[in-house]
């Protein structure tokens, strides 16, 4: 019998939070994937202030927003948190699955 050997490289995944897969999440870490979170801009005192959207709960989203006199401004993933990561895998030599909104 023909004996098959399979070499699989294991890919890494990067994704942002816009994912909803959250660094901390049991998906995350089963299946090592990185989630990079996006910024979120909350008007504040007529100034745009700057959150990760990781370092606020959902609750405090809903919040600021109703408080809010306009709607919050969303980016993607900063390119420079971005480059870290593959930077780092490529150093691994590791191929990268990279998916964003």
């Amino acid at each position: 019998m023909l004996e098959l050997e399979y070499c699989m490289e294991k890919v890494a995944v990067i994704t942002d939070s816009g994912s909803s897969i959250r660094q901390e999440s049991s998906l995350a870490k089963e299946f090592d994937v990185v989630s990079v979170p996006l910024d979120i801009k909350f008007l504040e005192d007529n100034n745009w202030v700057s959150y990760q959207d990781t370092d606020i709960t959902p609750e405090e989203f809903y919040t600021k927003m109703r408080q809010s006199k306009k709607l919050p401004q969303t980016s993607g993933a900063i390119p420079g948190r971005l480059f870290c990561h593959y930077e780092a895998l490529a150093k691994e030599n590791r191929p990268i699955l990279s998916i964003h909104i």
